[in-house]
């Protein structure tokens, strides 16, 4: 499985990232739209993780995108977690499922 984390603070997505490579989980992080579409329109992505600072229409185009390529997607925020825990609690559910 590989996920693909996108939000706007780079410290953040590289945390969540790091928290994921920790429970066995391949992804990659971006903070610009552009770089979310590409790697959703290569085809390798299991799930969109959305962050919370993601503006609206940002959130509707990565959907869209996510959608078309029968990509899940997750926009859960952080709400004050931690990323190892938010990943155990979000992620690797979802994952699991």
């Amino acid at each position: 499985m590989t996920v693909l984390v996108v939000g706007r603070g780079r410290h953040i997505v590289d945390s969540v990232i790091a928290a994921m490579g920790g429970h066995g989980i391949e992804g990659t992080g971006v903070t610009v739209d552009a770089d979310a579409l590409a790697h959703l329109g290569g085809g390798n992505i299991d799930l969109l993780v959305i962050g919370g600072g993601v503006e609206a229409g940002s959130r509707s185009l990565l959907k869209k995108q996510a959608a078309a390529h029968g990509v899940r997607v997750l926009e859960t925020p952080l709400k004050g977690r931690d990323p190892g825990t938010y990943v155990l609690e979000e992620i690797v559910p979802l994952l699991n499922a």
